[in-house]
């Protein structure tokens, strides 16, 4: 059943609604339809499992570096970025860290976000970046490649 699926697979998203009948479906004239209280019930049972599936993923990232791609200034003081697998990072920063892929040591998570701290910030030039190891980008979709010891843009 769909608890035991979810269970299995983990999913770091889901999008679930609980069912409701549509006019000129097959479903809508079904015999046991379920009721309204029951489709409910079983929604938030989902949303309550997976949140604690997305709890455990965020954890697994505690006192790991990640490589993050800074994209936007908030108006706490703090930078929002993503990783190459598209954790939500926060980190104390300025516009500086704006477009830039930066090492990023996590040192706490939540539910749907990560917070760390800045720990390379040697910048080449614009659009440039250096990195102690060879790896691959290009999941960030972002238009990025590993080259001769920098990240340089595709253009």
């Amino acid at each position: 059943d769909t608890i035991d699926i979810i269970n299995q697979v983990k999913f770091e998203q889901i999008f679930n609604f609980k069912y409701s009948p549509r006019p000129e479906t097959e479903a809508l004239n079904m015999q046991n339809q379920i009721s309204d209280d029951i489709s409910s019930k079983r929604l938030s049972d989902v949303i309550e499992l997976h949140k604690q599936h997305q709890v455990e993923h965020m954890d697994r990232y505690l006192d790991s570096t990640m490589d993050v791609f800074f994209e936007d200034l908030k108006p706490n003081g703090e930078i929002m970025g993503f990783s190459d697998n598209y954790c939500q990072v926060f980190v104390k920063g300025s516009e500086e860290l704006l477009g830039k892929i930066v090492d990023v040591k996590i040192t706490k998570s939540f539910r749907t976000s990560l917070r760390g701290e800045v720990v390379n910030e040697m910048f080449l030039s614009e659009g440039f970046y250096l990195v102690e190891e060879s790896r691959s980008l290009d999941s960030l979709g972002r238009g990025i490649e590993w080259r001769s010891g920098v990240f340089r843009k595709i253009v």
